[in-house]
C-alpha cells in the first residue's frame, strides 16, 4: 500500500513517505468522513490534493482494507448485531397483509350479506345482482382495509420481535 500512495502522490517521495510512515497521520486520513476533511489533513503536511486525487486515495486504501480483513456474505448480512431487520420487516407485512385480507374479506362478506339483507327487507334492492353487488362492495373495502392495517401490524410486531431475539 505504501508504494501506491507514494505512487500516487508524485513528486514529492521523501515526504509522502514520511508521512505514509506517520501512524498518527494514517488513522486521521481513515477517520476523516469527506474529501475535504482528508485534503485538510494533507494541507497540514504541506501537500494539496484535487478532489481526484483524493478518489484515488480512497480507493487504495479501500482496497488494501478489504485484502486486510475480508468480510464474507453472511456477516455482511449480520453486521447490525445478527439482526435482520429488512427481512423482519417483509416478512410481517407479507403474512400481515395476507391473513388481513382474507379475515377482512369474510368478516366484509358477512357485514355485506347482513347489509344487504336489511335492504331487501326495506325495499331499497330490487334484484339479487343489486344484492351481491352490496356483498362484494362490503366484502372489497372491508378487505383492503383489513390488509393495510395488518401489514403495518405485522411490520412492527415483527420488528420487534426481530429486536428481541437473544
Amino acid at each position: 500500500m505504501k508504494e501506491k500512495v507514494i505512487k500516487m502522490l508524485g513528486d514529492e517521495k521523501q515526504i509522502t513517505s514520511e508521512i505514509v510512515s506517520d501512524e498518527k497521520f494514517l488513522k486521521r486520513i481513515l477517520l476523516a468522513d469527506r474529501s475535504d476533511e482528508v485534503k485538510k489533513v494533507f494541507q497540514e503536511k504541506g501537500i494539496n490534493l484535487s478532489n481526484e486525487k483524493v478518489e484515488e486515495l480512497r480507493n487504495i486504501f479501500i482496497n488494501q482494507l478489504a485484502k486486510l480483513y475480508p468480510i464474507d456474505d453472511e456477516s455482511l448480512i449480520n453486521i447490525s448485531g445478527g439482526k435482520n431487520y429488512p427481512a423482519a420487516i417483509c416478512k410481517g407485512v407479507g403474512y400481515g397483509g395476507a391473513y388481513g385480507m382474507w379475515i377482512g374479506s369474510g368478516i366484509g362478506a358477512l357485514v355485506g350479506i347482513v347489509d344487504s339483507s336489511l335492504k331487501l327487507k326495506k325495499g331499497e334492492i330490487n334484484t339479487s345482482w343489486e344484492f351481491i353487488k352490496g356483498v362484494l362492495k362490503n366484502s372489497i373495502l372491508t378487505s383492503v382495509v383489513s390488509c393495510a392495517a395488518s401489514s403495518s401490524t405485522g411490520a412492527v410486531t415483527s420488528l420487534i420481535s426481530e429486536h428481541l431475539k437473544d
